[in-house]
This record gives structure tokens, sequence and C-alpha cells, in this order.
């Protein structure tokens, strides 16, 4: 089997392919591809740790400000502000900055 499996690989057809060209049943020529493929993989010493999984570092999540200040305004403009924000910006965001 390993004479026909090498051959397959060699031919650039499919498996299906292969085994309607050569009259094998497809079922029985896949069996022994995975098969011979898995005795001809190296084994691996049980000390030898297998990595599956790549380690993703993702951000930390934004933070959402916590709204000190909040302005209404009666035709519906709000402004908000951080804690922290800086007086001259309020004063520019509610129109005081001749102040």
């Amino acid at each position: 089997m390993q004479a026909s499996i090498t051959k397959w690989r060699e031919s650039g057809l499919t498996q299906h392919g292969y085994c309607n060209q050569e009259q094998i049943s497809t079922s029985t020529f896949s069996y022994w591809v995975r098969k011979l493929s898995r005795e001809q993989m190296p084994e691996r010493s049980s000390r030898e740790v297998v990595q599956s999984f790549i380690p993703v570092e993702l951000p930390k999540p934004e933070v959402l400000p916590v709204w000190q200040i909040e302005i209404g305004y009666p035709d519906g403009v709000q402004v908000r502000c951080a804690a922290g924000t800086d007086i001259s910006i309020i004063k520019a965001l509610i129109g005081l900055s001749n102040v």
C-alpha cells in the first residue's frame, strides 16, 4: 500500500481521482493514508511539552469616565466633563471663555 500512496502523491491527483484511475476503493485507500501517516510521525517524548495555543495579549478595556460635571440646557444640549477636566476647557464648552 505504501507504493500506491507514494504513486498517488507524485500523481498530483486527488485521492478520489487516483482511486478511480487505479480502481481502488476510496475509503480503504483513505484509511491506509491516515494509518501510515500516523505511523510515520515522530513520537514525542513524554517530557516534551506540546504548545497548541499561542498566547494573546488583549488590551485592557477602556474605562468609561465618571461624569463629575453635567450641565443641561433647555434646548437639549448637554455638556459632560469627567473628573479632573481643566477648568479652561469647561469654560470654553459653556461659552464662558471671556470670563
